[in-house]
């Protein structure tokens, strides 16, 4: 547990993170409680709904056309299994 343990120390105040402009996690988290930060509301206009975003994306790309169905790609590759045992 100690391994652990010294690990989550490194891990929050001692490694430079890219993500946090190569600041340690401990002290972005101090510069942007005192007001050193710019705070961003990525999550002002997100809207919530009940089926999640990939699977609107999937389904409207199905009701397009864009997409093809697995259907689709099993009928292909049965037409393809067909075509390559003809010459077996």
């Amino acid at each position: 547990m100690e391994v652990l343990e010294k690990y989550v120390d490194f891990y929050n105040k001692h490694r430079p993170c890219y993500a946090l402009g190569y600041d340690t996690p401990v002290n972005y988290r101090k510069r942007f409680f005192k007001g050193e930060l710019v705070r961003k509301n990525t999550f002002e206009n997100r809207v919530l709904s009940e089926e999640p975003k990939f699977v609107q994306k999937r389904r409207k790309q199905a009701q397009s056309g864009d997409v093809s169905t697995f259907l689709d790609c099993y009928t292909t590759f049965l037409d393809c299994y067909k075509t390559a045992t003809l010459f077996l």
